[in-house]
């Protein structure tokens, strides 16, 4: 039933695609909940707003390491289904469930040490208040978006990217439905600022677990194994899993912990410069998020190829996300340079002791920072993709710990601590992405991935 003569493994421009349009999707409705998330909180003035982007990361940063490491399951779903190992596939499934519930308390643990890092960062203490605030309900609440990557996973391991993005969807949508109720109030219910945010986005967390449950419980997979065992947990597998897995979540907790240490120093900055900077960090999501539905679709299909053994198909997937990388860039940017003024006054905080003018300057300014950023940040999520999807995540995570934790944190405290200019803590993301996406491009065109599987 699932053997691999079934199994179209390509690697061109439409199969690609037909993976890439559905997250795509998905990711910029996220992005539009992220933009009117920032809009909402900057009519409750300055502090919600530069709060926002630094409590995000406190809290995601926390989060990540579990979820990164637990949601690897899906690339060992989609080579296990690409080879044709449909028991196998659930096997490994599995696993990534029970992990999932394991990480409650781990969760709940961490919310400690997320306050501890908002008071080594000294931030103004409305700010610090806002960011807190935020961590104790996101961190918790976590648990879903770990789960959420385990049972989606399972569906786009298997190239069904449709209901997956279609659930995400309906979550980020519920998101902002009940955004302005928690963070501005509503009847009865108070305005929250930043804690309301939070609860808004684990309501919406939990609303896309409900329907990607319901769509695993009639996935067709998991119902031709559920009897013969491959639901329990296995312990050896669970631990292999954790092995193989942790590297790629030890690399997304590194890219985590240099980008929060560089936003935590940006609210250190004054309200124009931290505030602006959260403007245009939410409305580039569009670019951001877009591309994150590429790299995740380079792994996808890159994955399943790989378990067929078309190394040639893989090759082709990758030349597909970099095209689309460039239709994306240019599409994006040549709406948010000319019209950054306009964009930024919609953001301008109720309370502002700056001008418009001073405000939109600053936003045009970090737009084109943003822009050359974008350019390697592009390029290097696509080639990240196709290596996770490889099984190559090992080298993923030395290259990304060496270029965030060597290069890119150290440079980002030596402006903080020389009190150099928001302009030259910004620069800093524009060098740092040329490299790591030179050397993950050069990691890929030399094809050691080529020699090594996934097994359960």
């Amino acid at each position: 039933m699932f053997g691999k003569c079934e199994i179209k493994v390509r690697g061109g421009f439409e199969e690609t695609l037909k993976v890439v349009l559905p997250l795509a999707l998905m990711q910029l409705v996220y992005a539009a909940n992220s933009i009117w998330d920032r809009f909402l909180l900057s009519q409750r003035g300055c502090a919600p707003l530069q709060a926002s982007l630094s409590a995000t990361m406190v809290s995601v940063m926390f989060v990540c390491l579990i979820s990164a490491t637990v949601g690897y399951t899906s690339v060992y779903v989609a080579q296990l289904h690409g080879a044709g190992k449909g028991r196998d596939a659930v096997r490994a499934f599995a696993q990534g469930v029970w992990l999932s519930i394991f990480s409650i308390p781990v969760l709940v643990a961490l919310v400690f040490a997320a306050f501890a890092l908002v008071d080594f960062a000294a931030h103004a203490p409305d700010v610090a208040a806002g960011e807190k605030a935020y961590s104790a309900i996101y961190v918790p609440g976590g648990f879903f978006m770990i789960l959420n990557g385990v049972l989606g996973g399972l569906l786009t391991g298997q190239g069904r990217t449709g209901w997956v993005s279609a659930c995400g969807i309906v979550g980020v949508l519920v998101n902002i439905a009940v955004n302005p109720v928690f963070i501005g109030g509503c009847g009865t219910i108070p305005a929250m600022g930043n804690a309301g945010a939070a609860i808004a986005g684990v309501i919406s967390l939990a609303s896309v677990t409900v329907l990607q449950g319901a769509a695993v419980c009639r996935d067709a997979l998991v119902r031709a194994h559920w009897r013969d065992g491959a639901l329990k947990a296995d312990l050896p597998l669970m631990g292999k899993i954790l092995r193989t897995g942790s590297f790629n979540g030890v690399t997304s907790f590194a890219a985590c912990v240099a980008f929060t240490v560089f936003t935590l120093v940006l609210g250190r900055y004054d309200a124009l410069g931290a505030g602006s900077a959260n403007v245009v960090f939410a409305v580039n999501n569009v670019f951001y998020c877009t591309m994150c539905a590429v790299s995740d679709g380079m792994s996808i299909v890159g994955g399943r190829n790989h378990g067929a053994d078309d190394a040639a198909a893989v090759r082709r997937t990758v030349r597909t996300g970099l095209f689309l990388c460039i239709v994306i860039l240019t599409a994006v940017y040549s709406v948010l340079l000319p019209f950054a003024g306009p964009i930024a006054s919609l953001f301008y905080p109720t309370d502002a002791a700056f001008s418009m003018d001073a405000w939109c300057a600053s936003v045009r300014t970090l737009f084109f920072i943003m822009l050359l950023r974008e350019i390697g940040e592009g390029v290097g999520l696509v080639f990240e993709g196709a290596l996770r999807g490889v099984g190559d995540v090992k080298f993923v995570m030395c290259a990304k710990l060496g270029c965030d934790i060597c290069l890119w944190m150290p440079a980002v405290i030596a402006i903080a601590m020389c009190h150099k200019s928001l302009i030259a803590l910004w620069w800093t993301m524009p060098a740092f992405f040329a490299v790591l996406a030179t050397i993950l491009a050069l990691r890929f065109h030399g094809g050691a991935w080529c020699r090594s599987h996934l097994s359960a």
